[in-house]
Protein backbone atom coordinates (compact mmCIF):
# COMPACT_ATOMS: atom_id res chain seq x y z
CA UNK A 1 0.00 0.00 0.00
CA UNK A 2 1.54 3.08 -0.62
CA UNK A 3 2.41 6.01 1.92
CA UNK A 4 0.00 8.80 1.52
CA UNK A 5 1.06 11.32 4.50
CA UNK A 6 -1.66 13.51 4.20
CA UNK A 7 -3.17 13.65 7.46
CA UNK A 8 -1.75 16.57 9.92
CA UNK A 9 -2.73 16.98 13.62
CA UNK A 10 -2.36 20.01 15.63
CA UNK A 11 -2.99 20.56 19.36
CA UNK A 12 -0.71 23.44 21.17
CA UNK A 13 -1.24 20.66 24.31
CA UNK A 14 -1.45 17.19 24.66
CA UNK A 15 -4.96 15.74 25.49
CA UNK A 16 -4.60 11.90 23.80
CA UNK A 17 -3.46 14.58 20.22
CA UNK A 18 -0.03 12.31 20.83
CA UNK A 19 -2.17 8.85 20.55
CA UNK A 20 -3.70 10.09 17.40
CA UNK A 21 -1.02 10.86 15.39
CA UNK A 22 1.02 8.11 16.66
CA UNK A 23 -1.82 6.18 15.02
CA UNK A 24 -2.08 7.81 11.83
CA UNK A 25 1.63 7.30 11.60
CA UNK A 26 1.21 3.81 11.63
CA UNK A 27 -0.93 3.35 9.18
CA UNK A 28 1.56 5.56 6.90
CA UNK A 29 -0.99 8.74 7.10
CA UNK A 30 0.83 10.81 9.05
CA UNK A 31 2.04 14.17 7.66
CA UNK A 32 2.70 16.04 10.48
CA UNK A 33 2.01 16.74 14.50
CA UNK A 34 2.21 20.05 15.72
CA UNK A 35 2.32 21.30 19.41
CA UNK A 36 3.66 24.26 21.26
CA UNK A 37 5.98 21.60 23.46
CA UNK A 38 7.73 18.63 23.27
CA UNK A 39 10.64 16.89 24.34
CA UNK A 40 13.60 17.49 21.97
CA UNK A 41 16.85 15.77 24.51
CA UNK A 42 19.55 17.95 23.93
CA UNK A 43 17.50 21.12 22.67
CA UNK A 44 16.97 24.19 25.02
CA UNK A 45 14.92 24.19 27.01
CA UNK A 46 15.13 20.30 27.50
CA UNK A 47 18.46 20.26 27.99
CA UNK A 48 18.29 21.73 31.06
CA UNK A 49 17.31 18.46 32.58
CA UNK A 50 21.18 17.61 32.76
CA UNK A 51 21.47 19.92 35.21
CA UNK A 52 23.16 18.31 37.64
CA UNK A 53 21.50 17.36 41.29
CA UNK A 54 17.78 17.42 42.61
CA UNK A 55 17.06 20.36 40.08
CA UNK A 56 17.73 18.68 36.99
CA UNK A 57 15.94 15.38 38.39
CA UNK A 58 12.76 17.37 38.96
CA UNK A 59 12.96 19.33 35.47
CA UNK A 60 13.77 16.47 33.72
CA UNK A 61 10.53 14.38 34.96
CA UNK A 62 8.39 17.65 33.99
CA UNK A 63 9.53 17.87 30.78
CA UNK A 64 9.66 13.92 29.71
CA UNK A 65 5.88 14.54 30.35
CA UNK A 66 5.91 15.91 26.89
CA UNK A 67 6.99 12.77 24.73
CA UNK A 68 5.48 9.89 22.97
CA UNK A 69 7.55 6.71 22.58
CA UNK A 70 7.57 5.67 19.14
CA UNK A 71 6.41 9.26 17.20
CA UNK A 72 8.77 9.88 14.34
CA UNK A 73 10.37 13.43 15.88
CA UNK A 74 11.09 14.35 12.58
CA UNK A 75 7.09 14.72 11.49
CA UNK A 76 6.77 16.97 15.09
CA UNK A 77 6.51 20.36 14.46
CA UNK A 78 6.69 22.85 17.52
CA UNK A 79 4.83 25.97 17.24
CA UNK A 80 3.98 29.63 19.91
CA UNK A 81 5.51 29.92 23.05
CA UNK A 82 2.22 30.77 25.33
CA UNK A 83 2.14 27.51 26.23
CA UNK A 84 4.43 27.76 28.45
CA UNK A 85 4.14 30.95 30.08
CA UNK A 86 0.54 29.34 30.84
CA UNK A 87 1.57 26.18 32.07
CA UNK A 88 4.37 28.28 34.77
CA UNK A 89 1.30 30.30 35.45
CA UNK A 90 -0.74 27.41 36.29
CA UNK A 91 2.13 25.34 38.44
CA UNK A 92 2.60 28.99 40.35
CA UNK A 93 -1.43 29.04 41.28
CA UNK A 94 -2.56 31.86 39.02
CA UNK A 95 -5.35 29.98 37.75
CA UNK A 96 -7.02 33.19 36.24
CA UNK A 97 -3.63 34.28 33.90
CA UNK A 98 -3.50 30.61 32.90
CA UNK A 99 -6.88 30.55 31.61
CA UNK A 100 -6.68 33.91 29.83
CA UNK A 101 -3.35 32.57 28.49
CA UNK A 102 -4.58 29.43 27.10
CA UNK A 103 -7.42 31.39 25.52
CA UNK A 104 -4.67 33.81 23.72
CA UNK A 105 -2.28 30.89 22.86
CA UNK A 106 -5.06 28.81 21.48
CA UNK A 107 -5.90 31.60 19.01
CA UNK A 108 -1.89 32.13 18.19
CA UNK A 109 -0.84 28.77 17.97
CA UNK A 110 -2.90 28.10 14.62
CA UNK A 111 -1.37 30.80 12.90
CA UNK A 112 2.24 29.26 13.03
CA UNK A 113 0.50 26.17 11.01
CA UNK A 114 -0.86 27.99 7.95
CA UNK A 115 2.39 27.73 5.84
CA UNK A 116 2.42 23.50 6.32
CA UNK A 117 -1.44 23.41 5.53
CA UNK A 118 -1.03 24.86 2.68
CA UNK A 119 1.51 21.75 1.15
CA UNK A 120 -1.44 20.33 -0.85
CA UNK A 121 -0.21 16.89 -0.19
CA UNK A 122 -1.90 17.75 3.34
CA UNK A 123 -5.59 16.49 2.40
CA UNK A 124 -6.95 16.53 6.44
CA UNK A 125 -6.83 19.04 9.25
CA UNK A 126 -7.39 17.11 12.94
CA UNK A 127 -7.51 19.73 15.47
CA UNK A 128 -8.90 19.82 18.79
CA UNK A 129 -11.25 21.64 20.79
CA UNK A 130 -10.55 25.46 21.08
CA UNK A 131 -7.26 25.55 19.65
CA UNK A 132 -9.03 25.08 15.77
CA UNK A 133 -10.93 27.60 14.69
CA UNK A 134 -8.23 29.73 13.09
CA UNK A 135 -6.44 27.54 11.12
CA UNK A 136 -10.13 25.96 10.06
CA UNK A 137 -11.17 29.44 9.25
CA UNK A 138 -7.61 30.39 7.28
CA UNK A 139 -7.72 29.86 3.44
CA UNK A 140 -4.70 27.46 3.67
CA UNK A 141 -7.81 25.35 5.20
CA UNK A 142 -9.96 25.56 2.19
CA UNK A 143 -10.67 22.23 0.18
CA UNK A 144 -9.09 20.08 2.81
CA UNK A 145 -10.94 17.76 5.06
CA UNK A 146 -11.36 19.56 8.69
CA UNK A 147 -11.97 17.35 11.64
CA UNK A 148 -12.69 18.58 14.86
CA UNK A 149 -11.89 15.83 18.01
CA UNK A 150 -14.00 17.42 20.56
CA UNK A 151 -12.45 16.32 24.10
CA UNK A 152 -15.58 17.10 26.38
CA UNK A 153 -19.10 17.25 26.35
CA UNK A 154 -20.56 21.07 24.87
CA UNK A 155 -19.95 23.61 27.85
CA UNK A 156 -23.18 25.10 27.60
CA UNK A 157 -23.91 21.73 29.20
CA UNK A 158 -21.03 21.81 31.73
CA UNK A 159 -22.55 25.18 32.55
CA UNK A 160 -25.35 23.94 33.19
CA UNK A 161 -24.47 20.66 35.01
CA UNK A 162 -22.35 22.82 37.42
CA UNK A 163 -25.29 25.02 38.65
CA UNK A 164 -26.81 22.03 39.80
CA UNK A 165 -23.80 21.25 41.78
CA UNK A 166 -22.52 24.64 42.72
CA UNK A 167 -26.30 24.68 44.71
CA UNK A 168 -25.12 21.89 46.50
CA UNK A 169 -21.32 22.21 46.59
CA UNK A 170 -20.56 26.14 46.65
CA UNK A 171 -17.60 26.18 48.49
CA UNK A 172 -15.52 23.27 46.18
CA UNK A 173 -15.37 25.54 43.41
CA UNK A 174 -12.73 27.86 42.00
CA UNK A 175 -14.18 30.96 39.99
CA UNK A 176 -12.00 29.94 36.58
CA UNK A 177 -13.52 26.10 37.12
CA UNK A 178 -17.70 27.76 38.14
CA UNK A 179 -18.40 28.24 34.30
CA UNK A 180 -17.07 28.73 31.12
CA UNK A 181 -17.07 32.06 29.25
CA UNK A 182 -19.63 33.41 26.47
CA UNK A 183 -16.78 33.92 24.54
CA UNK A 184 -15.12 30.43 24.77
CA UNK A 185 -18.91 29.07 23.93
CA UNK A 186 -19.08 31.46 20.62
CA UNK A 187 -15.31 29.83 19.68
CA UNK A 188 -16.34 26.50 20.21
CA UNK A 189 -19.59 27.00 18.12
CA UNK A 190 -17.59 28.96 14.75
CA UNK A 191 -15.51 25.56 15.29
CA UNK A 192 -18.33 23.07 14.92
CA UNK A 193 -19.83 25.21 12.35
CA UNK A 194 -16.25 25.39 10.17
CA UNK A 195 -15.78 21.70 10.84
CA UNK A 196 -16.54 18.76 8.35
CA UNK A 197 -16.55 16.24 11.30
CA UNK A 198 -16.68 16.62 14.83
CA UNK A 199 -15.31 13.56 16.62
CA UNK A 200 -16.84 13.03 20.36
CA UNK A 201 -15.28 10.16 22.66
CA UNK A 202 -18.98 9.11 24.23
CA UNK A 203 -22.59 9.05 22.98
CA UNK A 204 -23.26 10.97 26.25
CA UNK A 205 -20.78 14.11 24.59
CA UNK A 206 -22.01 13.72 21.21
CA UNK A 207 -25.57 14.37 22.28
CA UNK A 208 -24.95 17.44 24.49
CA UNK A 209 -22.90 19.00 20.89
CA UNK A 210 -26.00 17.79 18.72
CA UNK A 211 -27.93 19.14 20.66
CA UNK A 212 -26.53 22.69 21.81
CA UNK A 213 -24.87 22.92 18.42
CA UNK A 214 -27.96 23.22 16.26
CA UNK A 215 -29.43 21.45 13.18
CA UNK A 216 -26.42 22.27 10.96
CA UNK A 217 -23.55 20.97 13.37
CA UNK A 218 -25.90 17.36 14.42
CA UNK A 219 -24.95 15.75 11.32
CA UNK A 220 -21.04 16.27 11.66
CA UNK A 221 -21.15 14.53 14.93
CA UNK A 222 -19.63 10.91 15.71
CA UNK A 223 -18.48 8.85 18.22
CA UNK A 224 -14.79 7.82 18.18
CA UNK A 225 -14.52 5.98 21.82
CA UNK A 226 -11.03 6.58 23.12
CA UNK A 227 -8.47 3.65 23.08
CA UNK A 228 -6.02 2.81 26.09
CA UNK A 229 -1.96 3.21 25.53
CA UNK A 230 -0.73 0.27 25.00
CA UNK A 231 2.64 1.03 24.91
CA UNK A 232 2.87 2.71 28.72
CA UNK A 233 -0.07 -0.17 30.27
CA UNK A 234 0.36 -3.00 27.81
CA UNK A 235 2.96 -5.04 29.56
CA UNK A 236 1.50 -4.76 33.04
CA UNK A 237 1.31 -7.38 35.70
CA UNK A 238 -2.29 -7.85 36.69
CA UNK A 239 -2.56 -6.79 40.35
CA UNK A 240 -1.73 -8.41 43.09
CA UNK A 241 -4.36 -9.32 45.86
CA UNK A 242 -4.75 -7.54 48.73
CA UNK A 243 -4.56 -9.77 52.08
CA UNK A 244 -7.98 -9.38 54.41
CA UNK A 245 -5.95 -7.04 56.54
CA UNK A 246 -4.82 -4.74 53.95
CA UNK A 247 -6.58 -1.49 52.62
CA UNK A 248 -7.78 -1.47 49.15
CA UNK A 249 -6.27 1.95 47.48
CA UNK A 250 -8.25 3.92 44.95
CA UNK A 251 -6.40 6.07 42.35
CA UNK A 252 -8.02 9.25 41.24
CA UNK A 253 -5.94 10.13 38.34
CA UNK A 254 -6.34 13.47 36.31
CA UNK A 255 -7.62 17.25 37.05
CA UNK A 256 -8.93 16.96 40.57
CA UNK A 257 -12.50 19.46 40.02
CA UNK A 258 -15.97 18.45 40.16
CA UNK A 259 -16.60 18.70 37.01
CA UNK A 260 -14.59 15.01 37.51
CA UNK A 261 -16.22 14.63 40.83
CA UNK A 262 -13.10 14.83 43.54
CA UNK A 263 -15.77 16.10 45.69
CA UNK A 264 -17.72 13.00 46.07
CA UNK A 265 -14.44 11.00 45.77
CA UNK A 266 -13.10 13.00 49.20
CA UNK A 267 -16.52 12.32 50.77
CA UNK A 268 -16.35 8.87 50.22
CA UNK A 269 -12.94 7.91 51.34
CA UNK A 270 -13.72 10.12 55.04
CA UNK A 271 -16.68 7.98 55.17
CA UNK A 272 -14.23 5.06 55.18
CA UNK A 273 -11.92 3.77 58.21
CA UNK A 274 -8.40 4.63 57.50
CA UNK A 275 -7.71 0.64 57.82
CA UNK A 276 -9.76 -0.27 55.27
CA UNK A 277 -9.04 2.54 52.39
CA UNK A 278 -6.22 4.72 50.92
CA UNK A 279 -6.82 7.12 48.39
CA UNK A 280 -4.04 8.69 45.95
CA UNK A 281 -4.68 12.24 43.96
CA UNK A 282 -2.61 13.10 41.09
CA UNK A 283 -3.17 16.01 39.05
CA UNK A 284 -3.80 19.21 39.24
CA UNK A 285 -5.97 20.38 42.47
CA UNK A 286 -8.45 22.57 41.06
CA UNK A 287 -10.56 23.05 44.03
CA UNK A 288 -9.96 25.70 47.00
CA UNK A 289 -7.61 24.90 49.23
CA UNK A 290 -9.45 25.22 52.53
CA UNK A 291 -11.83 22.70 51.55
CA UNK A 292 -8.93 20.33 50.38
CA UNK A 293 -7.16 21.16 53.68
CA UNK A 294 -10.52 19.08 54.99
CA UNK A 295 -8.99 15.30 54.13
CA UNK A 296 -5.81 15.88 53.57
CA UNK A 297 -4.87 13.77 55.84
CA UNK A 298 -6.53 11.00 54.12
CA UNK A 299 -4.90 11.62 50.61
CA UNK A 300 -1.74 10.91 48.98
CA UNK A 301 -1.71 13.77 46.82
CA UNK A 302 1.04 14.39 43.67
CA UNK A 303 0.57 17.38 41.85
CA UNK A 304 2.19 15.73 38.66
CA UNK A 305 4.07 12.75 37.93
CA UNK A 306 6.00 12.02 34.23
CA UNK A 307 3.27 9.63 32.21
CA UNK A 308 6.06 6.97 31.93
CA UNK A 309 5.65 6.82 36.04
CA UNK A 310 2.02 6.52 35.84
CA UNK A 311 1.85 2.70 35.05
Amino acid sequence: MPQRHDVAVFHPGTQHSWQTALALQQLDRLAWYASSIYHRPGRFPYALERLPGPLGRVVGARLRRFSQPGLDPARVRTSGAIEWFERLASAAGLDALARRLDYLGNTAFPRGLRRAARDPAVRALWGYNGSSETLFAAPEASGKLRILDRTTGDWRAYNAAMDHVAQAYPEWFLPVERRVSARQIARDQREYELADTILCGSAFAAATVRRAGGASVAPKVRVLGYGWDEALFGDLPPPRPIARHEPVRFLFLGLAIPRKGIHHALEAIARIPQSAATLTVVGRLGIPEPVFARYAARVDYRPSVPRGEVP
